[in-house]
């Protein structure tokens, strides 16, 4: 996913002595698609919306949490799956965190099908405890189970035999 990532640190070398440590709070930056101005409170562009994190700054970090964290979400895994859609979005995430998750739950829509997927996510979100990152993992995981008790169970197939009358 395309973002736009600023470094206070690198900011301040690029300034080199004219970098004001008074001011660190103010600096902006150029969105890198569209050039509109982007303050340190922003999460995303202004103009057009491409997402935005800044290292380093304790404004930014204050408002929304870990920069780091939230780079790994914006280089996460997009869901391909309806339920995948449904997931991240009860979550307030953007991606699968891994490529296997998207995958195992990609798997478990086709075996299980879409109205079992959203009755497993109504399930993990109606608990306040649940929520983001935790509560997707939650959902997962429930998966992965289901998914191992569908393979151990027996197929539906019609017996076969060798007997002769």
């Amino acid at each position: 996913m395309i973002y736009n990532k600023f470094d206070i640190k690198q900011i301040a070398a690029e300034l080199g002595s004219s970098f004001c440590a008074d001011e660190v709070d103010s600096y902006k930056q150029q969105c890198n698609v569209c050039g509109a101005t982007i303050t340190q409170r922003d999460t995303f562009c202004v103009k057009c919306k491409t997402p935005v994190v800044w290292l380093n700054s304790s404004v930014w970090s204050n408002e929304n949490g870990s920069p780091k964290l939230r780079i790994r979400e914006l280089e996460g895994v997009l869901p391909t799956t309806r339920s995948g859609i449904l997931l991240i979005k009860r979550a307030g995430l953007l991606a699968f965190q891994n490529k296997r998750d998207e995958y195992d739950w990609a798997i478990a829509e086709d075996k299980l099908g879409f109205d079992n997927m959203k009755s497993i996510i109504d399930y993990v979100f109606t608990s306040k405890r649940n929520k983001g990152r935790g509560g997707m993992r939650h959902a997962i995981a429930i998966v992965r189970n289901k998914m191992k008790d569908f393979k151990r169970s027996p197929k539906n197939e019609p017996e076969i035999t060798t007997e002769m009358w």
